[in-house]
């Protein structure tokens, strides 16, 4: 979908090529990817709206609006930071329909109710499980930000959150070393392979420059709003909650590429060889540590009770009486019910307890 999207845009062939060998070898994209998490969920609804909100700049049609409506409402069902993201992006879906012209008003409204049923949806449910917002605010602003409660509202002011959200944007965090937690970064190579520093200004430029003909600037905006959700919620130089950065970036380093290759002037389209030769450089080394020593690095945080050790274990031990699971483990219930269900030990699930300290054994 990132390749039809840069074709849409008319970024050309090179373009679209460009666009997915960035996504794919952005370091984190690559991690997260692995790890099969939900966190980028939301990337090809990201990409997809692209397609869909260029596809009416070029030609304007109720048709597409509904489908964009009905592609961002589904979004938000993706990752729990759409929730912010695909109403911004309806919002600027909507500035593109005024700015394209035709019947933008029939479009504005047809979007806006195929969006709603997912917010509906969402009122109901919200309605029926009111402790859910509460429990999750506690989980995500003061477990994984390690602040106490009292810290909660000035984490959600715009004000504080500020510097978290420049975070994203500084230089050692997108091409140096990238972020701190060892589960999404090896801690030795930074968010974007080093040549998107050199493409993604100008890609910048050339759509400043082509912006009567390129619908360039929602990619900017993309790009500038997907680290607000966790810089509001207390998180700083966490890439796998503003992960929808990797396809906006990804398309602008694209349409720099595109501009460097397209060039009349020999010396450009050498940058453009230059730069695209320098990614396996970079590359290497991140794949050698990731598949080597990070392994080791990160064994602990992935895995800090050996599940799967002590799973065995216990299965083979015969007539085990209870199993007593400490709550703050990491996923226990799902690591531990799936261990059982592959052991085919699904007896010993109605003998396990779950405890908050030794002392409640």
């Amino acid at each position: 979908m990132l390749y039809l999207a840069a074709r849409k845009l008319g970024f050309g062939r090179s373009g679209g090529f460009a666009a997915l060998i960035i996504a794919s070898l952005t370091p984190v994209h690559f991690i997260l990817s692995r790890e099969a998490l939900d966190y980028t969920l939301a990337v090809p609804f990201a990409c997809a709206w692209v397609w869909l909100v260029a596809d009416y700049a070029q030609r304007p049609r109720v048709s597409r609006a509904v489908a964009t409506g009905l592609l961002l409402g589904i979004g938000c069902y993706s990752y729990i930071a759409s929730w912010g993201a695909m109403p911004f992006l309806l919002g600027v879906t909507w500035l593109v329909y005024w700015q394209a012209g035709g019947p933008w008003m029939q479009a504005v409204l047809a979007s806006g109710l195929a969006f709603a049923p997912a917010v509906v949806t969402a009122v109901v449910w919200l309605q029926a499980h009111p402790s859910v917002l509460h429990e999750t605010s506690e989980r995500y602003r003061i477990l994984e930000t390690n602040r106490p409660p009292g810290d909660q509202l000035r984490v959600a002011q715009f004000g504080a959150s500020l510097p978290l959200y420049a975070s994203y944007f500084e230089w050692s965090f997108l091409f140096r070393e990238g972020g701190p937690n060892i589960t999404t970064s090896t801690g030795m190579i930074g968010v974007f392979l080093k040549p998107l520093a050199v493409l993604l200004p100008v890609g910048l430029w050339t759509l400043w420059r082509r912006r009567r003909e390129v619908l360039g600037w929602p990619l900017v905006a993309g790009l500038l709003f997907a680290p607000l959700p966790a810089a509001m919620s207390g998180h700083e130089y966490a890439i796998q909650r503003a992960v929808l950065m990797v396809p906006f970036a990804a398309l602008i380093g694209a349409c720099g590429f595109a501009a460097l290759w397209n060039a009349r002037v020999a010396v450009w389209r050498a940058a453009a060889v230059l730069l695209a030769c320098a990614a396996p450089v970079y590359i290497q080394p991140f794949l050698e540590d990731y598949f080597g020593p990070h392994r080791h690095r990160s064994a602990f945080y992935f895995d800090n009770a050996n599940f799967q050790g002590i799973a065995a274990q216990i299965t083979q031990a015969g007539n085990v009486p209870a199993v007593y699971l400490k709550r703050d483990l990491d996923a226990a219930g799902a690591r531990w019910r799936f261990y059982m269900t592959t052991a085919d030990r699904r007896d010993l699930l109605a003998r396990t307890f779950y405890v908050s300290d030794a002392g409640e054994a």
